[in-house]
This record gives structure tokens, C-alpha cells and sequence, in this order.
């Protein structure tokens, strides 16, 4: 494992990627808020979402796969990794739920009007 790979911010896990990317969805997910699209991206490494709630989304339901994200662009993750190659970090648990936290309200309410229009 070389420096960069093994550099991350806060004590927070970190993988540089290098151009290898997940054998399938069910292995891990990536997200960049910077390069990533919501609409086009499909959570690779070369075609990341945007965010980790679309990623959550597109899984549909638990358990998720390991989700990846880049540093903010002024972090000094970022900066670390400025050399070469994107450095991604499994995404902080504290983050994970305040955004399962609205995944499963968005799922709530999709699925109350279903089943009220069933009785």
C-alpha cells in the first residue's frame, strides 16, 4: 500500500481506487459530489453518483453494499490526493444514517398512500 493509499482524514478508512473498480454493485458503490452525476452515473469508479442518497436509492433496499465517497474539493484529503489518482473514503457512519434516516421517510411515504388505496 503506498502513502496516498494509506492517507485519510480524521481517522476515517480510506481506498485510492487507481482505475480498479467494483466487480459489481453488490460490492461497493461511489459517489462524488464533485465529478458524479445523479441522472447518468451508475456508482463505478469511472461514473460515480453524485450522492449517497441516489446510491441508496438505486440499491433499493438493505443492506447496502460499501459506499465510497471522494473528500470535499478544499479538504486536505483532497489535497493529499492531488498528486495522483481520486482517493475515496468509505463514507462515515454518523453521514450513513442521517441519510438513511431520510431514505426510509421517502420510502414511508410512498408506501402509506399504497396501502391506505388497499383496504
Amino acid at each position: 500500500m503506498s502513502d496516498k493509499e494509506s492517507k485519510a482524514a480524521d481517522g476515517v478508512d480510506s481506498l485510492s481506487v487507481g482505475g480498479k473498480m467494483a466487480a459489481s454493485l453488490t460490492d461497493a458503490i461511489y459517489t462524488s459530489e464533485s465529478r458524479g452525476s445523479d441522472e447518468a452515473g451508475e456508482g463505478t469508479y469511472e461514473v460515480p453518483y453524485k450522492t449517497i442518497m441516489q446510491a441508496m436509492r438505486r440499491c433499493g433496499k438493505e443492506p447496502f453494499p460499501t459506499l465510497y465517497q471522494d473528500p470535499k474539493p478544499d479538504s486536505e484529503a483532497a489535497k493529499a490526493g492531488a498528486g495522483g489518482g481520486t482517493i475515496f473514503f468509505i463514507a462515515k457512519p454518523s453521514v450513513m444514517f442521517k441519510i438513511f434516516v431520510f431514505f426510509l421517510k421517502e420510502k414511508f411515504t410512498t408506501w402509506l398512500p399504497s396501502l391506505k388505496s388497499r383496504r
